[in-house]
């Protein structure tokens, strides 16, 4: 009996169902809006594709870097008070502060100088969390000497100010 033979007759034999995504081997992916040209074409690309939400990267012992949620003036607020924490400028970065919390500012400051924290060079934001009126923002700030201090920003929703801050 040739090869042939016993191919034939070992697939007459065999209960074959039939595919549930029969179609995918037929699909042309490369039609596909999310790849672009040149767009080579792996395992990870095609999981991406099917992944419905977007994917934001994660710092595992810090916060997914999702800040989608925030809006544009949020933004700014908060990147406005990490850049005048980044300089160590403390009287401007009090100007983000609801005024009747600016006590918050001063123990941060005295927590940093404690720390022996300076020379920020940058920082990440991380993925917030709002409650009822306010919002809870991890935010970590890296030195040149490869140091991190993580601060959670509290701000309210009407005033857009920050009102608290808590570091690790």
């Amino acid at each position: 009996m040739s090869l042939k033979n016993q191919i034939t007759e070992r697939a007459e034999s065999i209960y074959w169902t039939k595919s549930g995504e029969e179609d995918l081997l037929k699909n042309n992916i490369r039609k596909n809006e999310n790849f672009k040209n040149g767009t080579q074409v792996n395992q990870e690309g095609l999981k991406a594709l099917t992944v419905s939400d977007k994917v934001f990267p994660k710092i595992s012992d810090f916060a997914s870097l999702d800040v989608s949620m925030l809006s544009k003036e949020e933004l700014l607020i908060i990147n406005t008070f990490c850049t005048n924490l980044l300089s160590l400028d403390y009287e401007k970065a009090m100007d983000s502060f609801y005024s009747d919390n600016l006590w918050a500012m001063v123990l941060l400051k005295y927590d940093i100088e404690e720390a022996g924290f300076s020379g920020f060079k940058n920082y990440v934001l991380g993925e917030g969390y709002w409650h009822e009126n306010f919002c809870e923002l991890p935010v970590r700030f890296y030195s040149d000497k490869k140091q991190s201090f993580d601060v959670k920003l509290v701000f309210n929703q009407e005033k857009m100010l920050v009102f608290e801050v808590s570091h690790s």
